[in-house]
């Protein structure tokens, strides 16, 4: 999508035929998808049938997320679609050959219109990541009730924030952690 739609990666000139058509079942990112799953599951299966070792080998993916909400009511249809393309597809692709679910959370996105909004009042990183540790906590909780029957762990693989003079980092580190103590909290309960 950032290479063939939004020509932000290299490689990719943004061509509104890619645009139009790729979520569509033969589109570029359902099929980037597709191999992607392919190249991980002949991966996982090559990896275990070497492990010679009593300890399996410990298979996993750090799955890229964010938290997105809509700006405005018209916006609430564009993050539903957003959500049904990036959050759970690649997971749900692979789940069968995963030891480890790993989850990659910098914070929230605005969705206003066909891009990304920066909102006035809220708290935002260098990089210009949304600040909000409340989506950990609801990405761990909606991760944990659709992959619980898998029966393995979740990792925070990727989490911190672009901050040179160290003004929000530790309370940042601080707020993610109590989020993600939370969701251990409610998941246990």
């Amino acid at each position: 999508m950032l290479t063939y739609c939004a020509g932000a990666w290299p490689g990719g000139d943004p061509n509104a035929i890619e645009v139009a058509t790729s979520t569509l079942p033969t589109g570029v990112y359902n099929q980037a998808l597709h191999w992607m799953a392919i190249a991980h599951a002949e991966a996982y299966d090559y990896i275990h049938s070497k492990s010679k070792n009593e300890r399996k080998p410990i298979v996993g993916v750090a799955h890229h997320v964010s938290f997105t909400r809509p700006y405005g009511l018209f916006d609430v249809a564009a993050v539903a679609l957003a959500n049904s393309l990036t959050l759970f597809p690649y997971v749900d692709s692979i789940c069968d050959k995963l030891d480890f679910i790993g989850i990659n959370y910098y914070g929230q996105e605005v969705i206003s219109g066909p891009g990304l909004k920066l909102v006035d009042n809220d708290e935002y990183s260098e990089s210009g990541r949304g600040v909000y540790p409340d989506g950990l906590f609801r990405i761990l909780i909606q991760f944990n009730e659709r992959y619980k029957r898998l029966n393995i762990p979740f990792v925070i693989t990727e989490n911190g924030v672009s901050d040179e003079t160290d003004l929000i980092r530790k309370p940042y580190i601080l707020e993610h952690l109590l989020a993600t103590y939370a969701a251990i909290i409610m998941v246990l309960s």
